[in-house]
């Protein structure tokens, strides 16, 4: 994934990698053993494969995009890179479509704002 985010931003396509969305549609059976062991063993709060990518959007499998940057097939599956939508956090800087909608002061996605109002 990263060497196809770095393939986009060497073509100026994307700045960060926080401007993408991803999506992989694995193939064989490694990639998809090691997503199910994380789902099952990992901590839901921090095993967040999203985050370890530093993507602001993932998607396994399902339906092809439309709009793609890029797309790249490699031993794992195939993986898609497109512009992520919605706006960027003010804190975290993912970008998300739920951006500004819970706090008209600040930019803030739906996980920023609930961590806020815990903390609070």
């Amino acid at each position: 994934v990263n060497k196809v985010l770095e393939d986009c931003r060497s073509k100026q396509q994307l700045g960060a990698a926080l401007e993408a969305a991803v999506r992989i549609d694995p193939i064989g059976e490694s990639l998809p053993q090691a997503l199910d062991w994380i789902d099952q063993n990992g901590d839901p709060e921090v095993d967040i494969l999203r985050d370890w990518l530093l993507v602001s959007q993932l998607q396994i499998g399902g339906e092809p995009w439309a709009e793609l940057l890029t797309s790249q097939e490699t031993e794992f599956g195939i993986i898609e890179i497109a512009r992520a939508r919605g706006r960027k956090c003010d804190r975290c800087w993912h970008y998300d479509i739920d951006t500004g909608k819970n706090n008209k002061q600040i930019e803030l996605c739906s996980r920023c704002f609930q961590i806020i109002e815990k903390d609070s």
